[in-house]
């Protein structure tokens, strides 16, 4: 191991450089974190804003349902103690629409022994009213069913004519 002076020196010199290097690069990586939490900050505020604006989007379609539903039973089955509420739901990450039939002060589930008549009608109005509402303006909207009332009573089908006609 050399002792003499200027070769400690040197070898001073060297060390001091590698240590500066490694200065520089650290402060350098530590700016970069500081962008990259400011950024990751940035991105919590505006996935943020995305789920409120989502939800009141959410709650806007579910309430347009829901009063557009609720008017289409009532005139057709002319009953005005009906509602169909219209509940926006999140399963496995994809938007869906529970169904809550209410009468006389009960809720039940609208599949569950209300009779095919109120599935059919709430069944086909609810796609109707979906491509209604996200056709664009002015573009011819088709929608095909196939046999929509065929569990409907025939006394309530031409009110659901009506009703479909109306929307």
């Amino acid at each position: 191991m050399p002792t003499d002076l200027p070769t400690l020196r040197r070898r001073l010199d060297r060390a001091e450089a590698v240590v500066a290097v490694a200065q520089q690069q650290h402060a350098a990586a530590r700016a970069l974190v500081a962008e990259q939490a400011q950024a990751v900050e940035a991105a919590d505020v505006a996935l943020h804003a995305i789920r409120a604006i989502r939800d009141l989007a959410s709650a806007r379609v579910q309430q347009r349902l829901t009063d557009l539903a609720t008017e289409a039973l009532r005139v057709v089955f002319d009953d005005t103690d009906v509602t169909l509420a219209v509940r926006m739901v999140e399963r496995r990450g994809v938007a869906e629409a529970d169904l809550v039939l209410r009468r006389g002060g009960l809720e039940t589930d609208p599949l569950d022994g209300n009779g095919g008549g109120i599935v059919a009608e709430v069944s086909a109005l609810l796609r109707l009213i979906m491509v209604r509402m996200l056709a664009p303006r002015g573009v011819a909207q088709v929608l095909v069913l196939d046999e929509p009332f065929a569990a409907l009573s025939a006394g309530h089908r031409g009110a659901m004519a009506d009703t479909l006609e109306a929307v």
